[in-house]
């Protein structure tokens, strides 16, 4: 989306609809975003937002850390 005054390209969210906080990372298992982030996401500036979504490529980029957990809490 191109801003009508700026002409700056809007970040867009990294949701993917799977919106769980996991209990040991405390990440999004969709979006590896933390809570606060998601929640303030809409108040972010651009320059924020591309700062984070750098950030999630090296949030648990092997997967171990988003495991959903059993009923049990345990993987």
């Amino acid at each position: 989306m191109i801003g009508a005054v700026t002409g700056a390209v809007n970040v867009l969210t990294p949701c993917i609809g799977i919106c769980r906080i996991n209990q040991r990372s405390q990440l999004c298992e969709g979006c590896r975003r933390s809570a606060a982030e998601v929640a303030e996401w809409l108040f972010y500036s651009n320059e924020k937002k591309r700062a984070i979504m750098e950030q999630l490529v090296d949030r648990d980029p092997f997967g171990r850390l988003l495991q959903p957990l059993n009923e049990s809490g345990k993987e």
